[in-house]
């Protein structure tokens, strides 16, 4: 899907910029710029600091850019259209067009990276006793953590394809029907942490792949009747995740030291029921949305308006098949 969406939008690209020179020849188009060059980068610490969000390329180096915007329109048919492409992670694409104000229409494709901060968690260790410190009998009182991806970098890849359109017939001048498509992709790697069975003596910082999908549908209409306007739209909403779940090894909980009075010492103090084995956590649960919207304004005299609107809403989320752990009523 993704590699289809861009190479349409990179041919419908191709057809438009034609030579101006051709253009202006068959009296098309009204104006046109095309600006082409190189763009580079180089940093020397955090990129997730100064390039958060990529503006020219996502990491150090040169790659050749493109920028163009062409507008024109005849016999009652208008186009705009917007385009740049700095990267391949840095592209935005815009198209317009009017048909004899009866059918519009809009396409969007844009695309990010977002540099995501890496925690080392190694602060969290600034009070922990060595080999050495500690006294014999006595448990070490400090919090301990481990990133167990110190190399791993974290990133969102972002991609996202919306249009619409509106039909305006002119037998019904009053009434505006509309239908509009998004689809939002989320791809990259980012930080998740998890804790011990006991509080947060135990503190880990793990990678988890994401790969998620939101797709919209909407369709709606809006009337005009004298001084009323009531307008509805109806929205479906499907929430995809399809990378893997995150896993943790949770061991049965037992005494840390010899010589401590029992087991219980270790059980008594668990956060929640006791567990043997790989866990899963960090779920990301996937939902379908379906929504009706009714909107109703009445504009009286005297700048005075009347408005009300109702909204019905039916969510489903998978979060109410997942097993979670249950606090310990020790």
């Amino acid at each position: 899907m993704k590699q289809i969406q861009t190479w349409l939008l990179l041919a419908a690209l191709a057809l438009l910029l034609l030579p101006t020179s051709l253009l202006a020849a068959e009296h098309k188009a009204e104006s046109s710029s095309i600006e082409v060059g190189a763009a580079g980068m180089a940093v020397d610490d955090e990129v997730n600091r100064v390039n958060e969000y990529t503006v020219v390329r996502d990491d150090d180096g040169v790659n050749p850019y493109a920028k163009a915007r062409i507008e024109g329109g005849e016999n009652g048919v208008y186009f705009d259209l917007d385009a740049r492409r700095m990267s391949q992670r840095d592209q935005e694409y815009n198209l317009e067009a009017d048909f004899n104000r009866i059918f519009r229409f809009d396409l969007d494709y844009d695309t990010f990276k977002h540099w995501l901060p890496h925690d080392q968690l190694d602060y969290m260790r600034a009070t922990m006793k060595t080999e050495g410190q500690t006294k014999p009998g006595s448990a070490n009182p400090a919090i301990y953590s481990e990133d167990l991806v110190p190399d791993e970098d974290f990133f969102i890849i972002h991609r996202q394809f919306e249009t619409g359109g509106e039909v305006q017939l002119p037998s019904m001048p009053n009434v505006t029907l509309r239908a509009g498509f998004r689809q939002e992709e989320r791809e990259g790697v980012e930080q998740v942490f998890g804790i011990s069975h006991c509080s947060a003596c135990h503190v880990t910082g793990d990678a988890k792949n994401i790969d998620e999908l939101t797709t919209d549908l909407t369709v709606g209409a809006t009337g005009k009747f004298g001084l009323l306007t009531v307008d509805y739209e109806y929205l479906t909403r499907d929430f995809e995740e399809n990378a893997g779940d995150v896993n943790r090894e949770y061991l049965l909980a037992a005494k840390p030291v010899d010589g401590l009075p029992t087991a219980d010492f270790a059980t008594g103090r668990l956060l929640f029921e006791q567990q043997n084995g790989q866990l899963p956590y960090e779920n990301t649960p996937e939902s379908e949305k379906d929504s009706h919207s009714l909107k109703a304004r009445v504009d009286l005299s005297n700048n005075t308006v009347i408005s009300g609107g109702y909204i019905n809403t039916d969510i489903e989320s998978s979060k109410k098949d997942t097993q979670g752990l249950l606090l310990s009523m020790n």
